[in-house]
């Protein structure tokens, strides 16, 4: 309007000067009533014509600024519409909780998951903030709550996974996993955005697992030997391996597990070492379990008897041995002795019917005793005895 007003004022001025000027010098240089007449004819016409050019420039320029302005009104539209578009597909589509809030702490916004997640509909959110008395019916923990809100609205720190608990519309108690930060809208006043992941069943999930591990290492702890897990290498380097091979072996399972002080191969005896490493990779060609007795060297320099148990795995990095490894030392000792006394007193009464007199019934009766002392490990005894049958067939 003032601008408006300028331009009229500063035509009519400029109009009073050109005639008045015109006029003046007209009859300052021309005396004849006739020519005079004819030539302020042409003077209105000429200034008819500037003014005319003046104001076409004038309304061309203003024209071409309203073709911007509304071309980009056009633009400010469309980026609106797509706007629209996007919180619709979206904010409003997305999978997690999305949720605005202005500086009252009122939701402005609460998008589809916010709805699936708390139970409560967006009409019912949004433009108030009782909602949080809903989510959070314990006074003492909302109010903790609010505070966390109100500093990130106060001072602008962005909370990143802050769990909390929420109570639901149908009563179940919810853990979400929140991230926010505070914002400026167009008129600057201040507000946050918060997203807000359930994480209940995750957690839920990570309990029963540290249930499990729990149960696990008290398993593993109480194990009659050593459960272990290696790759099919020359050195049967170690992946995993339980406590308890500090009671057979001597060496601590950090000593152990790849390769780090001590090699497991290395412990094996030397007279033993390809026998074993022929069986384990024959189990592995065929995908069979394998059972095998074999001598280690303890820390301490004593041969030990061990009996193994295991079977090839499938992992991302190549197959691995998982087993477990006993102590049958006491049971090879025994063993002896009862061949001894076998051999001193050959004709010993046999105690088991079938076992017969002599010699060789005292061995029958000797293994009898050995396999009712140690019944676990003594099933797997004819197995061995085949394998050590055909080792020399394989090796041929």
């Amino acid at each position: 309007m003032q601008r408006a007003a300028w331009f009229a004022i500063t035509y009519v001025l400029l109009a009073a000067i050109w005639i008045a000027g015109s006029d003046a010098l007209l009859h300052g240089w021309i005396t004849d009533h006739a020519l005079l007449v004819q030539a302020q004819t042409w003077n209105g016409w000429i200034f008819a014509l500037a003014t005319g050019a003046l104001l076409f420039g004038l309304l061309y320029r203003l024209f071409r600024q309203d073709a911007g302005l509304l071309q980009r009104y056009a633009e400010q539209r469309s980026d609106v519409h797509m706007l629209n578009q996007f919180r619709e597909s979206v904010i409003d589509n997305a999978s997690i909780w999305i949720n605005v809030l202005d500086s009252s702490a009122k939701v402005v916004l609460w998008n589809k998951a916010a709805e699936q997640i708390s139970g409560y509909s967006r009409d019912e959110v949004v433009g108030r903030s009782d909602i949080w008395e809903h989510l959070y019916p314990d006074s003492d923990y909302r109010q903790s709550v609010v505070a966390k809100v109100n500093e990130i609205l106060a001072k602008g720190v962005e909370v990143e996974n802050l769990e909390t608990r929420i109570r639901c519309r149908d009563g179940q108690q919810k853990i979400i996993d929140w991230s926010s930060r505070r914002f400026f809208d167009q008129k600057k006043e201040l507000g946050s955005i918060a997203i807000g992941r359930d994480v209940t069943e995750h957690k839920q999930m990570q309990q029963m697992l540290r249930a499990r591990d729990r149960q696990l290492a008290i398993l593993m702890a109480n194990v009659p030997g050593m459960v272990y897990r290696r790759r099919c290498n020359t050195e049967w380097t170690l992946r995993f391996v339980s406590s308890g091979c500090l009671g057979l072996t001597g060496y601590a399972a950090d000593d152990l597990v790849e390769n780090r002080s001590m090699s497991y191969a290395s412990l094996v005896h030397p007279e033993d070492r390809e026998r074993v490493q022929h069986e384990t990779h024959h189990a592995l060609r065929e995908n069979q379990a394998f059972a095998l007795e074999y001598r280690i060297r303890h820390r301490n320099g004593q041969h030990r008897w061990v009996w193994e148990q295991g079977r090839a795995v499938q992992a991302e990095d190549g197959p691995h041995l998982e087993g477990i490894i006993v102590n049958i030392t006491d049971r090879k000792r025994m063993e002896r002795q009862l061949e001894q006394l076998a051999v001193q007193d050959p004709y010993r009464p046999a105690q088991s019917p079938r076992a017969g007199n002599g010699p060789a019934g005292s061995r029958r009766t000797c293994r009898a005793r050995t396999q009712a002392a140690f019944p676990a490990v003594d099933r797997h005894r004819r197995l061995q005895a085949d394998q050590r049958r055909a080792w020399p067939s394989r090796r041929r």
